[in-house]
């Protein structure tokens, strides 16, 4: 340690190797200018130019893809990228937590309730990149990890490539990228990815979840990509009877032979699965700790863990001069207007991730200081109300959002106008709530 390779781009200091494959390498480092820990990945060297050309496109490619997506939760965020010595580096954020193949063998039998928290999450990230017109390529246990908080992240985006069904993607080896274990029939076969090629990959992954085993038993890589071809895979229930029904018929659903037999795309499957996430809400997996990936939807929004406090802060007094004034100003300090329009983006993102109570959670925490301070008709006031209705709406909670539709329109009116598309957006909802069959 301490060497000028020790230091990147005289910013970031190595501190230890994370881990890495064929391509390159991942260390944490030290960020110097913003004080954090980051990941730093950076490319091996190759033995030919061409390789090194090839793999630097790659790199950088991955690059772009991650910061793309880094608008979810569900992939890491983009730090910076650059060139240090005549080679390029990519820092990323550091993702203090095991990979899903990791927690897996630590707890397995993973709880069903575990397994169907991640798959949930897997299709919301699948989603994401999917409307990129990305597909991965590569999705494995060892390509997913748990942040603290439970959520899941989908990394490793290196040889993930444009949606395209009609076109080979071999790489210059003529290898077909990817990871045999994990392979749909038709990548296995030809090359040929599409967005329901990942959806057989989480499959593979969801039944290697569920019954701690590979869909195949094959010696050799080459084996086992023709098992993917030519086998049927083993039915979930048979290799794990006690798995309930509904989750093992959406896994075999996942390792159809034939793309079209699968789901549609991943927000079919997060619609699959969507009945039974409001069961995730009950208390969590103690044994799984912060890694617990039911965790998003038993404390939505919730304040991290309280940290440990050195023996000198634990011995002052409760009330002492500086922790008074800490209170003091704590309850001084006034919810702005501003902070009505953050919540209503910051309630659309968890939305947008499939974290439908969050976001509900997350305006109604809101709500009950703004109401006491900017009254019932302020524009954000009401707007985050309309947000609500909806949100319970989608919930499947059609009778409680009926009733935050009705009593929020007179303020709509007041507050926007009888012929504004906000109180549009009220009736079309009142409308959608009475021809539910939950409350119908």
């Amino acid at each position: 340690m301490g060497s000028q390779n020790d230091l990147i781009a005289g910013q970031y200091r190595l501190a230890r190797r994370l881990g890495g494959g064929s391509m390159g390498e991942v260390s944490l480092a030290h960020d110097l200018t913003l004080d954090r820990q980051v990941a730093v990945k950076r490319l091996h060297p190759h033995n030919t130019e061409r390789e090194e050309g090839r793999y630097s496109d790659r790199f950088e490619r991955e690059a772009k893809t991650t910061a793309r997506l880094g608008r979810s939760r569900h992939f890491p965020q983009v730090h910076a990228f650059g060139h240090h010595d005549g080679k390029p580096y990519l820092v990323m954020e550091f993702i203090e937590g095991p990979t899903l193949a990791d927690l897996a063998v630590r707890h397995h039998p993973l709880p069903f309730r575990a397994v169907t928290a991640t798959l949930a999450q897997l299709a919301t990230a699948l989603a994401w990149l999917h409307d990129a017109d990305l597909v991965h390529r590569d999705l494995k246990p060892s390509n997913v990890m748990i942040a603290p908080g439970g959520v899941v992240k989908v990394v490793d985006l290196g040889i993930v490539a444009l949606s395209d069904p009609h076109a080979t993607r071999l790489t210059a080896t003529g290898h077909v990228p990817g990871t045999a274990a994990y392979m749909a029939p038709e990548q296995a076969a030809d090359g040929l990815t599409e967005p329901r090629s990942d959806l057989y990959s989480a499959g593979c992954v969801a039944f290697e979840l569920v019954t701690g085993e590979l869909p195949f038993n094959a010696p050799t890589a080459h084996a086992m990509a023709r098992c993917h071809i030519d086998q049927a895979p083993r039915r979930t229930a048979d290799v794990r009877p006690q798995t309930p029904p509904w989750l093992a018929e959406v896994v075999d659903q996942l390792l159809h032979k034939n793309p079209d037999l699968r789901p549609r795309d991943a927000r079919a499957l997060y619609e699959v699965l969507r009945p039974h996430l409001p069961a995730l809400r009950s208390p969590g997996l103690p044994h799984l700790g912060d890694f617990d990936p039911t965790l998003p939807w038993v404390h939505p929004c919730s304040p991290p863990p309280r940290p440990k406090k050195s023996p000198t802060h634990v011995q002052r007094r409760h009330g002492s001069g500086l922790d008074a004034l800490a209170r003091r100003r704590t309850r001084q300090t006034d919810l702005r207007r501003d902070d009505l329009a953050r919540v209503h983006t910051e309630a659309g993102t968890h939305a947008a991730d499939g974290d439908l109570h969050g976001a509900v959670q997350l305006i109604e925490q809101c709500l009950k200081s703004a109401v006491g301070r900017f009254g019932r008709i302020e524009p954000g006031v009401v707007r985050l109300r309309i947000d609500r209705a909806g949100l319970l709406h989608e919930e499947g909670l059609a009778k409680e959002a009926y009733s935050a539709y009705n009593e929020v329109r007179p303020d709509a009116v007041r507050a926007f106008g009888e012929e504004s598309s906000e109180v549009r957006e009220i009736d079309e909802g009142m409308e959608g709530c009475e021809e539910d069959d939950m409350w119908n």
